[in-house]
């Protein structure tokens, strides 16, 4: 999370909703956002402006073999390949943005969730074990 005030807000919010929120790092960075822009045919397009997301790093972080790990792509590739790599338990990816698959990290999805038009745009996701489209 970035040390902002829109950080502050959503860790408030992630709060008063009752998630533990002890190990989410603030980092001196803005945090990142992602604007969802829609056509008048009604197709999107997402800009992502990763600003603390681009900083993320998981050193110190391990997963225990029972917990799921859900990752998604405005974090930067080498961090969800790492995560992946990590986890020992279901591991699941929003692949959004849209981006090319490395093999690795498809082989090691349980399940990749996209919508249609990320589905169009990553022909790889043919080979994955279980896909859900949004």
């Amino acid at each position: 999370m970035g040390d902002d005030a829109q950080g502050r807000t959503m860790l408030e919010a992630l709060a008063a909703a009752g998630v533990d929120i002890a190990d989410v790092a603030v980092l001196p960075e803005p945090t990142g956002t992602t604007l969802i822009v829609v056509d008048r045919e009604g197709e999107n397009q997402i800009v992502v402006c990763p600003g603390a997301n681009s900083h993320l790093s998981l050193d110190g972080v391990e997963f225990g073999p029972e917990e799921a790990v859900l990752c998604q792509l405005e974090v930067g590739l080498d961090v969800v390949l790492e995560a992946a790599r990590k986890a020992q338990g279901f591991f699941v990816l929003n692949a959004a943005p849209a981006i090319d698959l490395p093999a690795e990290l498809l082989e090691r999805c349980d399940l990749v969730i996209v919508n249609e038009s990320e589905y169009a745009l990553i022909p790889a996701l043919a080979e994955a074990k279980l896909v859900a489209v949004t």
